[in-house]
């Protein structure tokens, strides 16, 4: 009786004890998986905004390339310290550093020196001066 007793209470433990480590082993894995989660997704983020971050650079560098052959073809002209004619030149020709529009070429520039080229230095100024005379 005592020996029926005895493993009656063995297997009852050994079934906690199977149970307790079950349980164990299956928080060890939840917890194993979301750090496998976290880190690739951590490897994710990083790579889109090293991936971004690089594209970024380009485009400013290649703005910066844009600009200083644009200053160099035109110290010449102006001489490397008159700002003024400088900045007169390029609003009068409608330069602009901006994104490159989706349907333009590369050599014609952006829809926004497209217009301006259109219109005259002076039109400008007439516009601002109706406007202030206006308000």
């Amino acid at each position: 009786m005592k020996l029926r007793n005895y493993s009656s209470e063995v297997s009852f433990l050994l079934g906690d004890l199977k149970q307790g480590v079950a349980d164990e082993l299956k928080e060890q894995l939840q917890r194993f998986s979301f750090k496998e989660q976290q880190r690739r997704i951590t490897e994710i983020v990083e790579s889109k905004m090293n991936n971004t971050m690089h594209s970024l650079e380009n485009s400013w560098r290649r703005s910066v390339q844009l600009v200083s052959d644009h200053v160099s073809d035109n110290d010449s002209y102006y001489g490397q310290n008159n700002n003024m004619g400088y900045l007169n030149y390029m609003h009068m020709n409608g330069i602009w550093i901006e994104e490159q529009s989706k349907d333009t070429h590369l050599q014609k520039g952006t829809k926004r020196a497209e217009r301006m080229k259109k219109y005259k230095f002076g039109d400008r100024q007439d516009y601002l001066a109706s406007r202030r005379m206006s308000t």
